[in-house]
């Protein structure tokens, strides 16, 4: 079964939109994609301060959220989205841009 798009385009505006609220500075998030023959690549990037290593462990954590408003459900959901296209995602502290999300997916779904 291939990718589906529109799954794809929710998750990325998923984490594009909750991107510049973590970002106490007001700092701007970038996106990134890359299309390879086997898999999609996306990462969101934050220019501002790093997570923690708490905040990376409890990012995709149900309800976990360190936002004064924030629900913790935006990126709870992420795991199996991307997992329903057998891909990963993922959150670590890259040298010189903060934080960083990556998602990587099959190109053309999940291989049974």
């Amino acid at each position: 079964m291939p990718a589906d798009p529109e799954e794809i385009r929710r998750l990325g505006r998923n984490l594009i939109i909750g991107a510049p609220a973590a970002m106490p500075r007001g700092d701007t998030p970038s996106m990134q994609t890359e299309t390879l023959p086997a898999r999609i690549v996306l990462e969101i990037c934050g220019t501002g301060e790093r997570l923690k290593t708490e905040e990376c462990e409890g990012s995709f954590t149900l309800y976990y959220t360190t936002k004064q408003n924030g629900t913790g459900l935006r990126l709870a959901i992420a795991p199996s989205l991307v997992g329903d296209h057998g891909g990963t995602i993922g959150v670590r502290n890259a040298e010189g841009i903060g934080s960083a999300f990556q998602v990587e997916v099959p190109r053309h779904g999940r291989h049974e």
